[in-house]
């Protein structure tokens, strides 16, 4: 594992005892502060060719993450289990790419945040198809079953088309509607 970058937002509570591993594991961290957040990802890990920028702003993420310069699968996968067995974890992680690399860590905090949000609504479109598999057609009026089939196919599709976050929520948004409006049949 080479150099690691920590971001604890609003979670500052857990910092004590993530350090605490890290130390454990000797490896080669930096907490981030709120005033960092504006320099470049390449700055913050010292890479050759990146310099400190003058940057004024102070700005403040909710979200934690933990960058990792180059990581194996088996130092993640170890990091994890110390943290969890130590009643904590970095749900938040990323590895530095060619692209990041030159990303303002504020803009990489916001794009994780992104695609965390994106993968929390296609877990909730996944569930929400799994519980149509308990529901039976002839419960339900033709009408209310046509609107969630409807909005069923339409969820499916997205999340096979790796739609943009905003039509995954467009998607989730109504096949939740569309099952909370379901009409028993009397």
């Amino acid at each position: 594992m080479k150099k690691i970058i920590i971001y604890f937002g609003d979670q500052t509570d857990k910092q004590a005892v993530v350090e605490q591993v890290l130390n454990q594991l000797n490896a080669d961290y930096r907490v981030l502060q709120d005033h960092e957040l504006g320099q470049r990802v390449g700055t913050l890990l010292g890479l050759d060719g990146f310099t400190k920028t003058p940057d004024t702003t102070n700005t403040h993420h909710s979200i934690d993450l933990m960058l990792f310069e180059e990581a194996a699968d088996e130092d993640i996968l170890q990091l994890n289990t110390l943290l969890q067995a130590a009643g904590t974890e970095m749900k938040r992680k990323a590895m530095l790419t060619e692209h990041n690399r030159n990303w303002r860590f504020h803009d990489l905090l916001t794009e994780i945040e992104r695609e965390h949000t994106y993968f929390q609504m296609v877990d909730a479109i996944r569930t929400l198809l799994v519980q149509s598999s308990e529901l039976i057609i002839e419960d339900y009026t033709p009408a209310s079953w046509s609107a969630y089939e409807k909005a069923f196919y339409q969820a499916y599709d997205c999340i096979n088309k790796e739609c943009s976050l905003e039509e995954i929520s467009t998607a989730y948004h109504a096949l939740s509607d569309a099952k909370k409006q379901l009409q028993r049949n009397e």
